[in-house]
């Protein structure tokens, strides 16, 4: 199970552009793996599934999360990612309402997992509508 779950079949195969390198590739994947084994050990997935719809739609499923991680800056540079909220130097004072961002963080986190399932129902035969 998910012997094709790599770098190179996301890249050669696939065509993936996003994910640049085998290390990144490797710690989105491991727990798109973990997910879909969970759902195959459920009964969610069928046994009867080819194995290489499984891995196609691992590999996708971890593209969406990395593309989610950068959108929301996590990818690039974590210690930049985070936002400031509110600050005191002294007597200066500086505050900054994300609540716009927070909202968008929301509503990009409903649209990845709307992907990742889209993927699931499009390459695996899904025997329940739980997604």
């Amino acid at each position: 199970m998910f012997e094709n779950v790599t770098f190179d079949f996301y890249k050669d195969e696939l065509k993936g552009v996003k994910i640049k390198d085998a290390d990144t590739f490797e710690r989105y994947a491991r727990d798109k793996k973990i997910y879909v084994k969970t759902l195959i050990l459920d009964g969610i997935i069928g046994d009867d599934v080819d194995k290489v719809n499984i891995d196609t739609a691992v590999c996708l499923m971890a593209e969406v999360d990395y593309e989610t991680a950068k959108e929301q800056g996590k990818e690039e540079n974590e210690e930049e990612a985070k936002i400031v909220v509110s600050e005191s130097i002294g007597s200066y004072s500086y505050t900054v309402d994300n609540s716009q961002m927070n909202k968008s963080i929301v509503l990009n986190y409903k649209s990845a997992d709307s992907q990742k399932a889209k993927y699931l129902r499009l390459y695996c035969a899904l025997r329940t509508a739980l997604l």
